[in-house]
C-alpha cells in the first residue's frame, strides 16, 4: 500500500477545511433568520400603517357619536314638542311630525354610519392584533433559528478545529518547495 504525499494530504485537510468554512457561512438557517427579521419589518410597517388608519377611524367614530347624540336630542326635543300639548294647530302638529320625521332618519342613517365605523374599527384592531401575533411568533422562530446556528456554529468550528490539529501534524512532513 502506497502511502500518501503529504502535500496531498495537506490539499485535501484545507479543501475538507474550505467546505466547513462554506458550509458555515451558508446556513439554510440564515436565510431563515434574515426573512424572518425583513418580515418583521414589514409587519411593524403595516402596524404603522394600520395605528394610523385606525387612529383616523376612531377619530371619524368620535365626531359621528357627537352627530348622532345631536340626531337624537334634536328627535327628543321635536317629539317633547309634539306631544306636550302646548301645540294645537293642526298645520304646525303636520310640521312637527314631519320634522320628527326627517330628524329620525337623520339619527337613523347616523347610527348606521356609526355602526360601519365600529366595524372597520373592529376589523383594523383585528389585523392589528393578527400582526402583533405573527411578530411574536417570528421573534420565537428567530430564537429558535439562532440557537440552531450557534450549535451548527459550534459543530463546524469543532471540526475545524481537528482539521487544524490534525494539519499541524501533517505540515512539518511537507518540503519547503
Amino acid at each position: 500500500m502506497a502511502v500518501e504525499h503529504p502535500v496531498r494530504t495537506l490539499q485535501a485537510l484545507d479543501s475538507e477545511a474550505d467546505a466547513l468554512q462554506a458550509e458555515r457561512t451558508g446556513l439554510p438557517e440564515r436565510a431563515q433568520l434574515r426573512d424572518g427579521l425583513a418580515e418583521i419589518e414589514r409587519l411593524a410597517a403595516a402596524r404603522e400603517e394600520a395605528g394610523g388608519k385606525l387612529a383616523i377611524v376612531k377619530a371619524e367614530e368620535a365626531d359621528l357619536e357627537k352627530e348622532v347624540a345631536e340626531a337624537a336630542a334634536r328627535v327628543s326635543s321635536v317629539d317633547r314638542n309634539l306631544y306636550s300639548g302646548e301645540v294645537t294647530s293642526p298645520k304646525e302638529l303636520e310640521a312637527l311630525q314631519a320634522e320628527l320625521a326627517l330628524c329620525q332618519g337623520t339619527r337613523d342613517e347616523l347610527e348606521e354610519r356609526e355602526l360601519a365605523l365600529m366595524e372597520q374599527v373592529e376589523a383594523i384592531e383585528g389585523e392589528i392584533e393578527g400582526m402583533g401575533t405573527r411578530t411574536t411568533e417570528l421573534h420565537a422562530e428567530g430564537e429558535s433559528l439562532q440557537a440552531r446556528i450557534a450549535a451548527e456554529e459550534e459543530r463546524i468550528d469543532a471540526e475545524l478545529a481537528r482539521l487544524a490539529e490534525r494539519r499541524e501534524g501533517v505540515t512539518p512532513d511537507v518540503p519547503e518547495d
